[in-house]
């Protein structure tokens, strides 16, 4: 069985650099960092589809339950969560899309497209 490989719009040397070109990457040093000291608050940024959004009118999802164990787990730490998730909304949005829209200061990035990535 042949696969092709896709042909990729940015060279091999800018996928490894990560998110934003940055020289080293994603900088897991500086979430630890501040997860051990709670020195400054950590932002962590969701994407996806219903499933991110929360079940129906529910006001939770499941984001907000991870922030909620994050607080549990780090009581000195402040957290941010800003759910970018969207009904309805296949893979190809992150795509397209996804770098446009995640803040230059995210620290983590939650991504979900199970449920509406298929035929996307």
């Amino acid at each position: 069985m042949f696969v092709q490989q896709p042909e990729l719009p940015l060279s091999e040397h800018v996928i490894r650099q990560g998110h934003k070109h940055e020289v080293e990457g994603r900088n897991w040093a500086r979430l630890t960092q501040k997860l051990a000291t709670g020195s400054s608050p950590i932002k962590i940024v969701a994407f996806g589809g219903s499933v991110t959004v929360g079940y129906r009118m529910s006001n939770t999802s499941y984001p907000d339950q991870f922030v909620g164990w994050l607080q549990a787990a780090f009581p000195a730490v402040e957290f941010e969560l800003v759910n970018l998730a969207r009904r309805a909304t296949a893979a190809t949005y992150a795509a397209l899309c996804l770098v446009q829209d995640l803040p230059s200061d995210a620290d983590l990035v939650l991504i979900e497209y199970s449920v509406n990535g298929f035929g996307g």
